[in-house]
């Protein structure tokens, strides 16, 4: 047992763990995040069961899906927005501890389960992922504003800020007419430089994007913005997505099959 070893992320999985997870492959984080077919318990409300002995994680991340459930408007966007997230969270956890870990773990899941929490309230779902860029646009500062209302630390409210992009500085917002107000909102601490790195790596349209793809989006942004994706790479290296990639891809030809987005 020593010698088990995490599928996902190569982390060493203890004697504790793995009592308390279903599928003996994947230690006790990665499990949260299999879909149905691989984890006997998947559903959003019942993720939180693979944490029975850290009651406050397991009453955190119960309330982080009560949270998405009571803001979704359909069932079909909780569960876009929901496996988006938890792709991105897994991406995040993976290159954090790839690269000298100082963060909480616990924190790192927060904030990238709720980063994306103000597309809520900007995009019409039912016109097939058609809203105008003037809208999405704002879906970062309405998550922070939803945040701070539901009294997440400033910490949590600032990753879901300042993760469009690479960042959106205030000469940008002048630039472009951009409907924000004229602040600066780019990842500033080490939590939201993660998550926002994280996000490149996924798309809502249920696509992985490589380093390479990413790194094109931004240049067409500017210098600027290609430079700061390039530092990020630096810091933070590149994900493994090849396990992910065949854990949701299946998935993502469903939903976007019955969906048709």
């Amino acid at each position: 047992m020593s010698n088990q070893i995490c599928k996902w992320c190569g982390e060493p999985i203890s004697w504790r763990q793995f009592a308390r997870i279903s599928n003996a492959e994947f230690c006790l984080y990665c499990q949260t995040a299999l879909p149905q077919g691989q984890r006997a318990t998947w559903a959003p409300q019942g993720l939180f069961r693979a944490f029975p002995a850290e009651t406050d994680f397991a009453y955190r991340f119960a309330n982080l899906v009560a949270l998405h459930t009571r803001f979704a408007p359909t069932s079909r966007t909780l569960s876009l927005v929901w496996h988006h997230s938890m792709i991105v969270a897994l991406i995040a956890i993976q290159l954090h501890r790839r690269t000298a870990p100082d963060l909480d773990e616990k924190v790192i899941w927060q904030a990238a389960l709720v980063h994306d929490l103000g597309i809520y309230r900007t995009i019409d779902w039912d016109d097939r992922f058609a809203a105008e860029m003037s809208c999405y646009i704002r879906h970062g500062i309405i998550g922070g504003h939803i945040l701070r209302r539901e009294g997440f630390p400033e910490e949590i409210a600032r990753v879901a800020e300042r993760h469009t992009g690479v960042g959106i500085t205030r000469e940008d917002i002048a630039r472009q007419a951009l409907p924000l107000p004229s602040e600066d909102y780019v990842p500033q601490s080490r939590l939201e430089e993660l998550i926002c790195y994280a996000d490149k790596f996924h798309s809502k349209r249920l696509k992985f994007s490589t380093f390479d793809e990413a790194l094109a989006v931004e240049r067409a942004r500017g210098t600027d913005k290609e430079q700061r994706l390039l530092e990020f790479k630096d810091k933070f290296g590149l994900p493994k997505l090849e396990f992910i990639r065949s854990v949701y891809e299946p998935w993502q030809r469903a939903f976007g099959a019955t969906q048709n987005l």
